[in-house]
């Protein structure tokens, strides 16, 4: 009986032996296919954004863009991450987005009329906005988290962001369109005459005058496929909904350190 117990007390120590062994190997081949978590860098470009159609038709919109207003630019983003190679990652980044010279935002500011006999002339009243150099700059905390990977060479997930940005410099041209009711004596009638001014806007009163906060929210929600291209260094390319529009597609460099 005595040897059997020794038989199965050496058999216990040689399989947790074995075990740990086996454990050892499994985490240090865990360790090595890259699975650990590092600190990186990432850069995004965006070659273009854009508020469409559908959002300028939004009825609570419309003090803020009327439906002939063209909002779209670029953006930029740099930061650090802490991710792994075959995982997710997060972190923080800088992000410029800047308005193209030709973004055009056009406020309604209602309808002036005049009762030329039995008749009712009528004509809008608007605001017209154009950029130069135009941007805005802040900070955003962003997330990729990966669906499934594909042959250790791709990942298919969702990249999400949050952040606050601000007025960052540029010009802004307000052109304002008005129209006084004058009475003619000649016509005994009333007639709409119109009158523009036009002033010109730093960025921060610019976004003043359109009555909206000096400190925006920004938020992403966007498709993403990422590429793993090397042990280091992974590219991605996402695109879906931007606020305040939409982005079509962005490319991003992550390089995770020591990895």
């Amino acid at each position: 009986m005595r040897a059997r117990v020794l038989t199965v007390c050496k058999v216990a120590v040689v399989g947790t032996m074995a075990g740990v062994v086996v454990l050892s190997m499994a985490a240090s081949a865990f360790a090595q296919s890259g699975n650990q978590t590092h600190w990186g860098v990432r850069a995004t470009v965006a070659p273009t954004w854009e508020i469409p159609d559908r959002i300028l038709e939004i009825e609570a919109l419309r003090d803020y863009l009327g439906p002939g207003s063209d909002v779209h630019g670029s953006e930029l983003a740099i930061g650090f991450v802490r991710g792994r190679r075959f995982g997710g990652d997060w972190g923080f980044a800088y992000v410029r987005k800047s308005l193209s010279d030709s973004t055009r935002i056009e406020v309604n500011n209602g309808t002036s009329c005049a009762s030329a006999g039995a008749a009712l002339q009528c004509a809008e009243d608007r605001d017209v906005y154009t950029t130069s150099g135009a941007a805005v700059h802040g900070v955003e905390l962003h997330s990729f988290v990966p669906w499934f990977t594909i042959k250790r060479r791709a990942q298919i997930g969702m990249n999400l962001g949050i952040g606050a940005v601000m007025a960052a410099g540029g010009t802004v041209t307000k052109k304002s369109l008005t129209h006084n009711v004058v009475f003619d004596p000649a016509t005994r009638q009333q007639t709409l005459v119109p009158s523009e001014t036009t002033t010109q806007l730093d960025g921060k009163a610019f976004l003043d005058d359109l009555g909206v906060p000096s400190i925006l929210p920004v938020a992403k929600f966007e498709l993403a496929v990422t590429g793993i291209l090397t042990r280091s260094l992974k590219v991605r390319a996402s695109g879906g909904i931007n606020l305040p529009g939409v982005q079509r597609f962005s490319v991003t460099a992550i390089y995770l350190f020591g990895s």
